[in-house]
């Protein structure tokens, strides 16, 4: 964390180096400015996760201003939204981000359309 810090906060991040890393490993760098820089685990990167929220992004926004075009404030709750997923995935997706749909439309339930209903 002090090394992705030393850029913005260079004395608070030296600080926190020097008293949690200098203290136990005595064969650190002298500071944190002569670390390398972290490098990121592509491997951890969550690309259905990424998918899901750019999906819930796109929801939200869409519902938003269906609202703001029928003149109801996000304020009202409503008592559900029809949502057609484009594919299996992206249901499953939308299922698990579904409690941040509710909160952010103002929703109490969310109903999944299959096929051509509508």
């Amino acid at each position: 964390m002090s090394r992705l810090l030393a850029p913005l906060t260079p004395f608070i991040a030296e600080e926190i180096y020097q008293n949690l890393v200098c203290l136990v490993d005595k064969e650190a760098a002298e500071s944190v400015h002569l670390c390398d820089f972290p490098v990121a685990d592509k491997s951890m990167i969550d690309t259905e996760l990424i998918d899901a929220t750019s999906s819930v992004i796109a929801l939200c926004s869409l519902g938003r201003a269906a609202r703001a075009k029928a003149g109801v404030k996000v304020r009202q709750p409503l008592s559900r939204v029809l949502i057609k997923a484009r594919s299996k995935s992206e249901k499953e997706g939308l299922e698990k981000l579904a409690n941040q749909m509710l909160d952010e439309l103002n929703v109490k339930e969310i109903e999944f359309l299959d096929g051509e209903t509508f």
